[in-house]
């Protein structure tokens, strides 16, 4: 009850106020997780997949959803002045909108909001002292920055971006089960523990899509997860493109970024045992070709690529719907990747 009654008086509008707008492009203004920004009829839109990427792997993904944000975070430093986010709806995908905001790297608060929500507005308090906020966006919405308030103080230099985990891979990454919070899923979750900011790329319902390598090519990244496979057994069936296709993105990503941890997730558990097709094959024959696939490329001489068994990590206790994690289920596995990436031994 204390937490909904702090949460009710961060919504409330602060009496006598001096609200000062700041310019979307100002730059004490940062976003993370996104590969582009734009202000597109005055709001901030923030871009996590290249839409010509998507629209060109219809076969594998859908670009209604990679054009949600998941992942995507403001960072931004006051002097201590109350600061104001109006967050406004954009055309296209609406599972709600879930909001959570750090202060000083520390869990603050958050904001949730159902599906047809034209706008949302969140109140970071003042403080009286310079303080650090970071703003998580919502995984399965499609929104933009509309505008940004300071109450009477200022904005200073925003925190620099650390070191970034990328997260490539389908609905179980890309946060369903969860929710619509970024603060939620298990990659989120993984970056915090590890320090790391994150660029989540993965895209609910997708099969493995190579073409992902290519469009992230150009970010740092000090480790990139990998975690397909289910979409691929239930609606493709056959074991052997889907080789071909992990294995493309996956020598790709390591060549691209040669310092990179590139950790690849076998599917995690899954009750669900039906698959979408007749071709016999089942779900612990994708997990054996990725097993097979970090194998080779390591056997070539790919150390920095390793592998890491998804169903062991989870449990049917974690599964919301027979595939996808709860929230707990997506704490315990990013505690999982966690622990495993903290490893400097190798597999």
């Amino acid at each position: 009850m204390r937490g909904v009654l702090l949460l009710l008086l961060l919504a409330v509008p602060v009496a006598g106020a001096d609200w000062r707008p700041v310019a979307l492009d100002d730059p004490c203004l940062r976003v993370g997780g996104a590969l582009a920004l734009a202000v597109e009829d005055g709001a901030l839109v923030a871009r996590r997949f290249d839409p010509a990427v998507a629209a060109a792997s219809r076969a594998t993904l859908r670009a209604d959803h990679a054009a949600t944000t998941s992942g995507v975070a403001l960072h931004l430093r006051s002097d201590g002045a109350a600061v104001r986010l109006t967050f406004a709806a954009r055309p296209g995908i609406d599972r709600g909108q879930d909001y959570a905001w750090l202060r000083d790297g520390q869990p603050a608060g958050e904001r949730s909001l159902g599906r047809g929500a034209a706008s949302a507005v969140i109140d970071l308090p003042a403080t009286g002292q310079a303080t650090t906020w970071t703003v998580a966006w919502p995984s399965w919405a499609t929104v933009a920055l509309a505008r940004v308030e300071v109450d009477g103080g200022a904005l200073l230099e925003p925190p620099p971006a650390r070191p970034r985990l990328l997260a490539v891979g389908d609905s179980i990454s890309h946060g369903t089960g969860q929710g619509s919070a970024s603060a939620r899923t298990w990659p989120w979750l993984c970056a915090q523990a590890l320090g790391l900011e994150l660029h989540n790329v993965a895209v609910g319902g997708s099969l493995t899509t190579p073409a992902v390598a290519a469009m992230v090519a150009g970010l740092e990244a000090e480790v990139i997860t990998v975690l397909y496979g289910f979409n691929d057994w239930n609606r493709d069936g056959a074991v052997e493109p889907f080789r071909a296709r992990y294995r493309a993105l996956v020598s790709a990503l390591a060549a691209d970024h040669p310092q990179a941890r590139v950790l690849c997730i076998t599917p995690i558990t899954a009750t669900r045992v039906q698959p979408g097709h007749h071709l016999g094959t089942t779900l612990d024959q994708y997990r054996a070709a990725v097993q097979e696939v970090v194998a080779a490329l390591r056997a070539a001489g790919q150390q920095r690529v390793e592998v890491m068994d998804g169903a062991a990590a989870t449990t049917a206790a974690d599964l919301a719907d027979g595939v996808h994690l709860t929230p707990a289920g997506a704490e315990r596995l990013a505690r999982a990747v966690a622990a495993r990436l903290e490893r400097r031994d190798g597999p």
